[in-house]
């Protein structure tokens, strides 16, 4: 009985000694996917920069300039015609009646009749309101030509 004691203890500390090792083992090569894992994503991450930002670079050449007069005529071609019923909608849509703090409008949305306004946040119109009054719908010539210069 004692030999067999003895040869299970024998059996016992080799396999709690192979367990340790393997253990040891098992944590090294996670440690290592790990650091795979990682350099993967770096890899991954330099390479999507790279190609977000190389269309930039190639076509950085080929920006329009900023102030074409070309341009700025056919923007402001059809101007006349666009807000010369401005005064009409605000009556028709009640602007004068609400309340000046805030100028929230309390009207019925318009999302319900598939109607969706498209206001100007932060630009100046390049013409007074007041002139497009007397402007005849269709005139050719720009009356905003007077009131908007380019450089």
């Amino acid at each position: 009985m004692e030999e067999l004691a003895r040869r299970q203890l024998v059996r016992l500390e080799k396999s709690t000694e192979e367990n340790a090792r393997l253990r040891r083992l098992l944590r090294r090569r996670e440690l290592q996917i790990k650091a795979v894992e990682r350099e993967f994503k770096r890899r991954i991450r330099a390479t999507s920069s790279l190609t977000i930002s190389k269309p930039r670079l190639l076509c950085a050449d080929s920006i329009p300039p900023l102030r074409n007069i070309d341009i700025a005529t056919d923007l402001i071609a059809g101007m006349d015609e666009v807000y010369a019923d401005l005064d009409n909608f605000f009556r028709q849509v009640k602007m004068h009646e609400v309340a000046c703090p805030g100028r929230r409008n309390s009207s019925a949305t318009y999302q319900d009749r598939n109607i969706f306004l498209d206001l100007l946040d932060s630009y100046v119109l390049p013409f007074a309101i007041w002139t497009l009054k007397t402007t005849p719908v269709g005139k050719t010539d720009d009356v905003s030509a007077q009131y908007f210069a380019i450089d």
